[in-house]
């Protein structure tokens, strides 16, 4: 029983690495910047500030609702003025406590889900590859960096909506519909409100008869209900392909991920990394060159920098046999042979039996 302890425990651990693992996975030599990082931090403080805020405040943000509502429909249908009097604060306020926990959570999971998403666009993004996002040929380039200054201030601006949403759509349509207008007294069959009943009843007639002809609306719950679930993820767009720039926050999250690209490509910073120690050090041979002893030395010091650099490509290309199709001779006698097989298949057609000489057989 000893030894199970440990290895039950070890399972354990390792089935909820292999969860996290499908949430969110940890990518090697790839750094967030840092106003990424500031972004989703201060998305978590807030999430957790909101949550907890309204879980210590619901019962007087419950009565402001319904005194708001009580006068609303009393002005509108001309009801009566005590129409709280059957609710259950303690029902209303415990359910709303839940709902707001499980949109905080839903919400977290969305946003490492979305942190997640980042990260492999910006991987595709600095290899070239734009699958889910717009070209930057198709968006100017004035565009591109004023969207992406307000990304930071709309990412955190989506956080507060879906919270308010799922709080307004559990307290208005589930249980102050049929509490407030058509139970009395918490009994079942009895109406206090006849008429607006039948009315009611009227137009969900009309509704239901409509929904059957026209399929459209279902698509339109639908795509309403992924909104609201996806609406503090900026890098989906509930409009379809080719009409995701006319959203203004996908629009800013695309121009973020094209600045971030440019500004922080791994490539782009190791090069110039490269380029100022190189410049640094020929200031260097520069500042101590005083006679021309020394310059020699300095000659020969770009001599041995060109032969070194001639190594390291050699050594390179013999460990990935898959770059040497990149150098540019390779691409240009590919561009040569296939050429020369289009010409042979023209002379074939024309009658013609000759062929072109090639690099293999021209030596």
């Amino acid at each position: 029983t000893s030894s199970a302890q440990p290895t039950r425990l070890f399972n354990c651990l390792n089935s909820s690495i292999q969860y996290l693992k499908c949430v969110y996975s940890i990518r090697p030599y790839f750094r967030y910047s840092k106003l990424i990082i500031c972004i989703y931090v201060a998305a978590y403080t807030l999430i957790y500030y909101f949550t907890f805020w309204i879980t210590d405040n619901t019962y007087w943000i419950t009565k402001k609702i319904l005194l708001f509502l009580n006068l609303l429909l009393c002005g509108l249908a001309d009801l009566s003025k005590d129409l709280c009097y059957n609710l259950n604060m303690t029902t209303i306020t415990n359910d709303i406590n839940i709902i707001c926990l499980l949109t905080a959570c839903v919400t977290s999971l969305q946003l490492l889900f979305g942190l997640k998403h980042y990260q492999k666009q910006m991987c595709n993004a600095y290899k070239g590859q734009f699958v889910d996002i717009p070209l930057p040929k198709h968006v100017s380039s004035i565009g591109i960096i004023s969207k992406s200054v307000h990304y930071p201030g709309r990412f955190i601006a989506k956080l507060f909506l879906p919270m308010i949403i799922f709080f307004l759509f559990q307290l208005l349509f589930v249980r102050l519909l049929c509490k407030l207008l058509f139970i009395q007294n918490g009994q079942l069959l009895a109406l206090k409100n006849i008429r607006l009943y039948y009315a009611f009843s009227y137009f969900s007639f009309f509704f239901d008869c409509f929904l059957g002809f026209i399929m459209c609306l279902s698509r339109i719950t639908k795509a309403i209900i992924c909104a609201l679930i996806f609406f503090a993820r900026l890098d989906y767009s509930p409009f379809g392909r080719g009409l995701e720039m006319y959203d203004s926050s996908y629009a800013a999250y695309v121009s973020f991920i094209h600045v971030e690209r440019i500004q922080m490509h791994p490539v782009l910073n190791v090069f110039i990394d490269l380029i100022r120690d190189r410049l640094l050090e020929r200031r260097m041979w520069k500042r101590k060159q005083e006679s021309k002893q020394e310059q020699f030395t300095l000659e020969r010091y770009t001599r041995k920098q060109y032969v070194r650099f001639r190594w390291a490509l050699a050594y390179t290309l013999v460990n990935n046999d898959h770059l040497k199709r990149c150098r540019k001779h390779k691409q240009f006698s590919s561009i040569k042979q296939i050429q020369s097989k289009t010409l042979e298949r023209l002379f074939l057609k024309l009658g013609f039996h000759q062929t072109l000489p090639t690099a293999s057989n021209r030596y």
